[in-house]
């Protein structure tokens, strides 16, 4: 018997019958929210277009990356 090889067995609690027994989750998460906690919608602005526009500097790294057959060109732009 070799030594080095080691085995993980996956180990469930069983009844007297011999069934693995379902664990339920114990600890429930609370969907209640707190008062102090929640901002009135009234109250927040969000601007529509949230994009920057930026411009290209200059070309930093150039390469040619092969996927399933294809050549796929990779460009770093600073």
């Amino acid at each position: 018997m070799d030594r080095d090889k080691f085995h993980s067995f996956n180990v469930k609690p069983t009844t007297s019958d011999g069934e693995t027994e379902r664990t339920e989750r114990t600890a429930r998460r609370s969907s209640r929210s707190l008062a102090s906690h929640v901002i009135q919608s009234d109250d927040v602005q969000v601007r529509d277009k949230l994009t920057v526009e930026t411009l290209p500097v200059r070309i930093d790294d150039r390469k040619v990356k092969m996927l399933r057959g294809k050549e796929i060109p990779l460009v770093r732009i600073v």
